[in-house]
């Protein structure tokens, strides 16, 4: 089941306690086409709120910023020789990084589907 913040990302806890990171397809629309990530520092411990990267996009530069607390484990190296796949499968292989939380309850602020959708539809 995947989590989404108002920044527009999205989580998904998977079996092993750890929590996989992307953007959704809204914020992809919103900014423009990525043509380059500056990857998250690995074994970075960081807050909710902290900026973890930035997308640079035909649009305009954005920070992205950590949905949870926790510390990152792992990037996505797939993107940085085929950028095309955050463009195209934000919300699954496009997956930006991965994090081990510091605490797990902080998923439950976050917004399910449904309330991600309204979210955006009235913003």
């Amino acid at each position: 089941m995947k989590k989404y913040s108002k920044n527009h990302s999205w989580l998904k806890l998977e079996d092993d306690g750890t929590v996989t990171v992307g953007i959704t397809k809204q914020i992809v629309e919103m900014i423009g086409e990525i043509v380059h990530i500056e990857p998250p520092e690995l074994s970075t411990s960081c807050n909710l709120g902290d900026e973890i990267l930035a997308l640079e996009a035909t649009k305009s530069v954005s920070d992205i910023e950590a949905p949870i607390s926790g510390e990152i484990i792992e990037f996505n190296n797939e993107l940085e020789d085929n950028i095309e796949i955050v463009n195209e499968h934000s919300e699954d292989k496009g997956w930006l990084y991965k994090m081990k939380p510091h605490d797990i309850t902080e998923l439950k602020a976050l917004l399910d589907s449904n309330q991600y959708q309204d979210f955006v539809e009235n913003s």
